[in-house]
Parts: structure tokens; sequence; C-alpha cells
């Protein structure tokens, strides 16, 4: 028989608190057990679970109720947007619902969404080296160590920035914003100097679309024929990448916007033969020196081997 309601002791908030923690921590609970614990009736512990909190698709296995395996311990979808913010990946759910981001963070099994990984290094050979710089970018204070063979003394950390997925450290140098690979850093050590950190350089670091950091940006223009025009036009391949033309045979004229030579001559090298920098003429005569160097040295290696190596 349904015990009568005690309202004295149906605190609504505290009472689904309780049942989201136990449910979170994997247990499977009855509605009886629950009226019991919180000595109310079980119409009350039915209402909880099956319309006020309706939202968290709980699985009915006779008298129990539990959450789907793949939201376990899950964090609000809020966390989840934050989360993505500070991967650089908000661009993948804009303006989705919570509806679809349950359904993304659901069970594996018959899950419809798919999303690919990137290249990533394995940071566990450095973990020792995040765990050094967080804290002293957690603390403001100044650190030193080794790079490529080189010291650095009393650099002040900003940031841990992954890019392409490589770690780097964003530091400020002898005044001088740098970038050091992570991976390539040793002899960490945080001293007890403080600094005291510049928003302004902090913003620099966010609006940067690459580790290459520098106040002045030089402006590529490039031709891209229409036959990868397309993979243009979906989304932005070059750094500060503007369309400013499209020809009447669907060619492209694009400029992007470097702090770099190095931050675009590889992706140029990329999408050859279907790209062509026409300024400025120093990038382009470095492609067009590194493209003779490559045939000189496939025409040398083609000459010195005999036509039989790889046959039997």
């Amino acid at each position: 028989m349904d015990k009568p309601e005690k309202p004295e002791h149906d605190k609504l908030g505290g009472r689904l608190g309780l049942i989201l923690t136990r449910l979170n921590n994997g247990q499977s609970l009855t509605v009886s057990g629950l009226a019991e614990e919180f000595n109310v009736c079980t119409k009350t512990i039915r209402r909880d679970l099956t319309e006020r909190l309706a939202y968290l698709g709980l699985i009915r296995e006779g008298k129990y109720y539990r959450l789907p395996k793949g939201v376990l311990g899950q964090r609000s979808n809020t966390d989840l947007r934050r989360f993505t913010r500070i991967l650089g990946i908000e661009g993948l759910f804009p303006r989705w619902e919570d509806h679809l981001l349950n359904l993304l963070l659901g069970a594996t099994d018959n899950n419809p969404f798919l999303i690919k990984n990137r290249p990533h290094e394995n940071c566990g050979a450095f973990m020792s080296s995040l765990n050094a710089l967080s804290e002293a970018i957690r603390a403001g204070k100044r650190i030193s160590f080794t790079y490529k063979g080189k010291a650095f003394s009393q650099s002040e950390p900003y940031r841990l920035v992954s890019d392409k997925g490589i770690w780097y450290l964003a530091a400020l140098d002898g005044g001088t914003l740098k970038s050091f690979v992570i991976s390539a850093m040793t002899d960490i050590q945080v001293s007890n100097k403080a600094f005291m950190p510049d928003p302004e350089v902090h913003q620099r670091i966010e609006d940067a679309e690459s580790i290459w950091y520098g106040d002045a940006l030089t402006e590529v223009l490039v031709s891209v024929s229409a036959r990868v025009a397309p993979y243009f036009r979906r989304r932005a391949l070059y750094p500060g990448q503007e369309i400013i033309h499209t020809t009447s045979t669907g060619d492209l004229l694009i400029i992007s916007r470097v702090a770099h030579p190095g931050q675009i001559i590889p992706l140029i090298k990329y999408w050859m033969p279907e790209v062509e920098v026409i300024q400025p003429v120093s990038i382009r005569n470095q492609i067009i020196d590194d493209v003779r160097c490559t045939l000189d040295k496939y025409t040398r290696t083609h000459e010195e081997e005999p036509d039989d190596k790889y046959t039997e």
C-alpha cells in the first residue's frame, strides 16, 4: 500500500539531486526503495523518474531504473560546449539542440554520428612537461628550459596550444611571443619569480590561426583551379583565407594572410599543380626553387639506379 505524502520530508531539489548522483554512479534504483528512503509515496517517485527526469532517457528493466551506459558520469551539455571551445572544434556543434548532443554522447551501439579523428601525437612521453607548464601558467611563474640545444631563461608561459595534433607552448621570451614544441623542451624549471600576464598577449594567442606569431602579416595572392575550388569554398584551407574573385571558368583568386612563409608554403605544395602563387615574388620563387631541387634530385636518382632495380 502506498505511503501517504509527507510534505515536510519532500525536498524536491535535494531528492532529485541524490537520485541523479546515484544514477551517475551506475546504480540501478527501484521505485519502492526510493519511496522508502525519502519517505514519500511511490506515485511521487514514479513521477520523478518518468516525468521530472525524463530527459535522461532512463532504461527500465523490470522494477529497476538505470542510466544508459553511454551517459554514466555525464557532464552537462553546457560543459560539452565549453570543452569544444577549448578544443577549437565548436564549429562542429554550432547550434545543436540538447537532443542531438545526447545522441552524440549516448551509447556507441547504433550511434548515428561518426567523427573521424585527426592524427595527433601521443603526449604520454611528455606528460610531466605538460603538468609542469600548466602549473607555471596558472601560478604566473617564469620558467627556464632547453630547446633544440639552446638555453632559455626567465620566459613567461601563457598557453599550451595544440595545433594540427602537435602540442606547443606559447610564451614570451625577451618580450617576443614565440612557440615551442613541448616534446622538444627539456630541463624545464619553474622559478619563484612571478610575472603579470598581459591580456593583450592572451588575445593574440586566441586570435592567431596557428602557432606562427608575428605582428605583421603578409598577404599571399593565390590562384586556385576550378577543379579544386569547391574544397576552398567549403572551408578555409589557407590561413586567413579570403576569396576575392571567381572567374567565368570557376577558378578562384584568394588571399591568405600569414605571419611566416613557413605557414603557407607546405600548404601550397600540397595542392600543386592546382594552385599557383602570384604574389609575393619571394614566396613564389621559394616554391620554384624547391620544385627544381626536387626534380633534380629525382632525375639524378633515376640516372644512378639500374633499370632492373625493381625486377627479379
